[in-house]
């Protein structure tokens, strides 16, 4: 059961001509006098009740429509105002959250359910005495509510209110069988903490949750759950702690089962029998590969996944339903197109792109606008200068003797006593252990600057851009940048186009990347390109996002569920600046035509919004998608695994069964074989790869050039068979239905091939609305910005 809400926003003009400082523009004829008159939420009140009653006496050509009874909420601040027909409904579903069923008690009035405000699609508001008027869009929402038992209807009203109950939330009551389900969520970082709070808030009580990653001191300004005490701890392990420790012993609110996993859920245990415990699995990840497992895992597992990832100011959220929208795979990823989203300053380093935003994050601490936090991890550098001298007293008073000693001090601070302090501070390190610069190193490089010792006019260094640097070169463009930068008079925010700047960055990060042993280290130019790409983390973003993770989880929860009803899942995008969003509407009054420049005659406007926060329809499966098929022909082979080797399961099996020329064998993600390369495994007996004998196979994706779709071979152990004949030792069972489910694939994909070819379209056809988006006179068309950035160089999330 709904109810149909409407909704009106009300422009910036309006309200500026109510006493705020939006602006002076008017859009509308003495739409300021309309604006005046609209001084109260009462005022407000009539103007949209009556503004409604007009619409419906024009529909209902005439007809009495004075006992209609239209329920309107006006925004707390008066920017908005929200109507139906169902009376009190808007202040109960004021307290439930967005999306959510709205609990009303039994006897709850029902007149007014059978309208509906699909009808039209604008109101009218005017001033009291008619003598002003404006057009506003209405944007239309569907409520779900649930009619609560007679014996629990007392306290709908307590429980919309948010006072304590025994039940765990507002939803609660209808959403107890969701709630229920068991929910992985994959990573504990800044959308997964946003994520796994939002989910315990709403009620869900039995959560795994993932992350390989521990804590870092510059994890905490956006990772809420995590404190200065916690950092070095097991992310996931954290999180659980400071969720559970929200519910005190007094707290009538059930304490949710939250298993945290310090683990890889990449590695092979996590196979696809775990993945099946799940009825729901939401990913906060950042990074590709990781995520690509996952949805691969989730597909075999026929589990639903809602994946998200932010950048930035840019979000996304993705339901992927296997058989109904398309998975993470079913468009391959760019590989010119790198994306990378560093949320936190690595204390220990594994690539040159931790390197080079380290050395951003030091260079906005030195000479950009970057934030001085009393306490973080880079608070050191603010007491060395001071100690030094004072870093603004030498900008004032530019001495490049100066400013060249305090270049030297930072540098044995940053790549000496740092380094120092951090292997005396942990004992074990998965790596090689980092490597301090000696101080021999600086001093024989300080040796070589003669000419800024106490000179006013000594010569930049000569710097070759686009060769990789030696540890001695790397030191000395970190010394002549620091008083390149240190030399200017204001502060300077980083910008990728700015020599100064990027010789600083380039210098720290080759440095840094040469202690921890990472290579290939890069050139100028090449770190140019690396951190103009690099897009901090935005706590906002996360925190939308991960409310719209929980949302079209509900939704999605809610598919195969006929007694609740929900809408539909969307994607979510949020974007940086507003999307236009188009939609056509009857012209007004109703019978007006508009001749348009053609001759033809109009009788529709368009209408253009702008929004943040949007959603579209997910797109269905790629039919050409292997992953979000994943459907492979498949065989079970039983053999003496002990006394067969790889080399001889490709041998006899796959080559003369099969009829494979060239095939590579996978077990997960590893690479077990393939032709030309790994060939000392060949000598392996395959019950090596076994898990145990007797207790698990050995399930393999075969793939190789004759076959165009990848096989699947599941191989058994059978204690003798390898001391028979090759007819009677290796029994395999499943040819036939491989071989037929083969041709099918490559049948589907031939279809799919043909769809693609360009056709000539009429023009007629070309205005219809694509399959899969709304039809009719409301469809919708996205216009997406490609500024999303000033320098349009962020790139968007994938």
């Amino acid at each position: 059961m709904y109810v149909q809400v409407g909704h009106v926003v009300f422009p910036p003009e309006l309200l500026s001509s109510r006493g705020e400082t939006i602006g002076s523009a008017k859009r509308v004829k003495c739409e300021g006098s309309l604006g005046a008159s609209l001084h109260s939420a009462e005022a407000i009140s009539l103007a949209v009740s009556m503004g409604v009653q007009r619409i419906l006496k024009g529909l209902g050509d005439g007809a009495d429509v004075s006992d209609v009874f239209v329920d309107v909420k006006v925004d707390e601040e008066r920017r908005g105002a929200s109507f139906c027909f169902v009376r009190h409904f808007l202040s109960i579903a004021a307290a439930a959250p967005v999306g959510a069923p709205v609990p009303l008690p039994a006897d709850f009035p029902l007149e007014g359910f059978e309208r509906s405000i699909y009808s039209f699609d604008e109101i009218e508001l005017q001033s009291p005495d008619g003598a002003y008027a404006m057009r506003l869009p209405v944007f239309r929402e569907k409520r779900p509510v649930i009619i609560m038992p007679t014996s629990d209807s007392g306290g709908v009203e307590r429980q919309a209110a948010g006072i304590g109950t025994d039940t765990q939330h507002p939803a609660a009551a209808g959403d107890e069988t969701l709630l229920e389900k068991r929910v992985l969520v994959v990573g504990a970082g800044g959308i997964g903490c946003e994520l796994l709070k939002v989910l315990v808030l709403y009620g869900f009580n039995n959560i795994d949750m993932f992350d390989l990653d521990t804590i870092d001191a510059t994890n905490l300004n956006r990772q809420f759950l995590f404190c200065k005490n916690d950092v070095g701890e097991s992310k996931s392990v954290t999180a659980r702690k400071a969720i559970l420790s929200w519910f005190s012993p007094p707290s009538h609110r059930q304490v949710p089962t939250i298993r945290a996993y310090h683990a890889n859920i990449k590695d092979e245990m996590y196979d696809e029998s775990f993945f099946s415990q799940f009825s729901i699995v939401l990913n906060a990840l950042d990074n590709i590969g990781a995520r690509q497992h996952v949805n691969r895992m989730c597909m075999r597992a026929g589990v639903p996944l809602i994946d998200s990832g932010t950048m930035g100011y840019n979000g996304q959220v993705q339901p992927i339903v296997y058989g109904r929208y398309e998975c993470y795979d079913c468009h391959p990823k760019a590989a010119n197109q790198q994306t990378v989203a560093v949320c936190t300053v690595h204390a220990r380093p594994t690539t040159m792109v931790h390197c080079v935003h380290y050395a951003k994050e030091l260079y906005e601490r030195l000479f950009g606008d970057g934030q001085r936090e009393g306490g973080d991890e880079l608070a050191f550098v603010d007491d060395l200068l001071n100690q030094e001298g004072g870093c603004k007293d030498s900008v004032t008073k530019p001495d490049k003797g100066g400013l060249l000693k305090m270049a030297v001090a930072l540098g044995r601070c940053l790549f000496i006593e740092k380094i120092e302090e951090l292997l005396s501070m942990k004992s074990t390190w998965p790596t090689k252990p980092p490597l301090p610069i000696g101080n021999d190193v600086i001093d024989r490089v300080v040796d070589h600057f003669p000419q800024l010792m106490g000179s006013s006019t000594g010569d930049t260094l000569n710097v070759n851009r686009d060769n990789v640097m030696s540890v001695d070169e790397a030191i000395s463009l970190f010394l002549d940048s620091f008083v390149r930068c240190a030399l200017r008079s204001e502060r300077c925010a980083f910008r990728k186009e700015d020599d100064d700047t990027i010789d600083f960055v380039a210098a720290v990060s080759n440095i840094r990347a040469t202690m921890f042993h990472i290579f290939p280290q890069q050139s100028v130019e090449e770190i140019r390109t690396v951190a103009g790409k690099i897009v901090p983390a935005v706590a906002t973003t996360n925190a939308i996002v991960a409310a719209g993770v929980v949302q079209q989880a509900l939704r999605v929860l809610s598919l195969t569920n006929a007694t609740h009803p929900v809408m539909e899942p969307k994607m979510i995008y949020v974007r940086k600046v507003p999307q236009e969003r188009r939609r056509r509407l009857p012209l007004d009054p109703p019978g007006t035509v508009l001749e348009a420049g053609d001759g033809c005659a109009r009788k529709m406007q368009n209408v253009s919004d702008l929004y943040l926060v949007h959603s579209a329809p997910p797109n269905p499966c790629n039919a050409k998608c292997i992953v979000c098929r994943n459907r492979h022909p498949t065989v079970q082979v039983y053999l003496d695994a002990q006394n067969i080797t790889v080399g001889g399961f490709v041998r006899r099996v796959l080559s003369e069964r099969l009829k494979m020329h060239e095939p590579s064998l996978f077990q997960g993600l590893n690479v077990l074989y393939e032709e030309g390369e790994y060939e000392a495994l060949a000598s392996t007996p395959l019950i090596n790869l076994m898990k145990a004998i007797h207790s698990k196979p050995l399930d393999l994706l075969v793939d190789d050039l004759n076959h165009k779709v990848e096989w699947r071979v599941v191989v058994f152990h059978s204690d003798g068979c390898g001391q028979q004949s090759t007819d009677d030792g290796i029994v395999m069972e499943g040819l036939e239905a491989a071989l037929a489910l083969e041709r099918a694939l490559l049948e589907e994909v031939s279809t799919a091939d043909e769809g693609d070819r360009p056709e000539e379209s009429h023009p007629a056809e070309s205005e219809s609305p694509a399959k899969g988006n709304p039809t009719g006179a409301c469809a919708v068309v996205f216009v997406h910005s490609d500024d999303d950035d000033e320098n349009g160089d962020v790139v968007e999330i994938e």
